[in-house]
């Protein structure tokens, strides 16, 4: 499929569709509404630019997925055990994963379900993250 590029400011990108809303997908934006100042002349130069920039973009996206992915391992868990993942780091020796789920009251069943889970509580700057600890395993003690 043929993407159509367009202009909106200083934000190249190109038209989506979903239903009956049209909007732009930018690099640094997901999309959004088209507005009444969109251009669509974009020369050759700025989609080459755009593309060569969007695969960088999904390249880095790809390698913190396998990081993400290898530390998750650390405790049995998968981005999938977790509702809107948004992070994961560790601290004082704990595994820490951080998401947005409390502002869509749902929970990561399957991450507490771990025997690993140590606890979780809300973000206290902004209740609609909530953060995961877990118990790292040594090796060989199971």
């Amino acid at each position: 499929m043929d993407r159509q590029y367009v202009r909106d400011g200083n934000q190249v990108g190109y038209v989506v569709e979903s239903g009956k809303i049209k909007g732009i997908t930018t690099l640094y934006f997901s999309s959004f509404p088209l507005s009444k100042r969109v251009v669509y002349d974009v020369t050759v130069d700025e989609i080459k630019e755009f593309e060569a920039k969007e695969r960088e973009i999904k390249e880095r996206r790809e390698k913190e997925y396998a990081k993400e992915a290898e530390l998750l391992s650390l405790c049995d868990l998968k981005h999938d055990d977790f509702v809107r993942f948004r992070g994961i780091y560790i601290e004082n020796g704990l595994l820490c994963v951080h998401t947005r789920e409390n502002g869509v009251n749902e929970r990561s069943v399957s991450a507490i379900r771990n025997k690993n889970y140590l606890n979780s509580c809300a973000d206290d700057f902004d209740s609609t993250y909530e953060h995961y600890e877990f118990i790292i395993p040594t090796k060989g003690a199971e």
